[in-house]
């Protein structure tokens, strides 16, 4: 049961980092200036490299019974992604929405490390 639970954390996360790479990528014009970015760029990017990650997770999801490489190393990769976004706030020019909407996307991530972590630990004990 322990590899069912980091499989459905690993669909949800899938599919809200899907939502945001899609947001990303599509609302790039509209997004870059209220965020505070002069190009959009940076927004495409981050949304493309989302939606690529997002169907690693959902692949990931389905390999959990036969390996839990995968799920640690994208669990190991979300925690460097808030790490990422803490340090654009610090350094990129972002505008205080853009500083604010990177930090709460990163603060849901911070959820999802949380609860694979410990789902990739009870997985392990078994």
């Amino acid at each position: 049961m322990p590899t069912e639970s980091l499989a459905k954390l690993l669909t949800i996360n899938a599919a809200y980092t899907a939502v945001c790479g899609i947001i990303s990528l599509g609302g790039s014009s509209a997004l870059a200036g209220p965020f505070g970015l002069s190009e959009q760029l940076p927004l495409q990017a981050v949304g493309g490299f989302l939606i690529v990650v997002a169907a690693a997770m959902g692949a990931a999801a389905k390999l959990v019974s036969r390996s839990l490489v995968p799920a640690l190393l994208l669990t190991v990769g979300d925690a460097g992604y808030v790490a990422a976004s803490v340090g654009a706030v610090v350094l990129a020019p972002l505008s205080g929405t853009g500083k604010a909407v990177t930090l709460a996307v990163a603060a849901i991530v911070v959820v999802f490390v949380v609860l694979q972590g410990r789902a990739l630990a009870a997985a392990r004990s078994r």
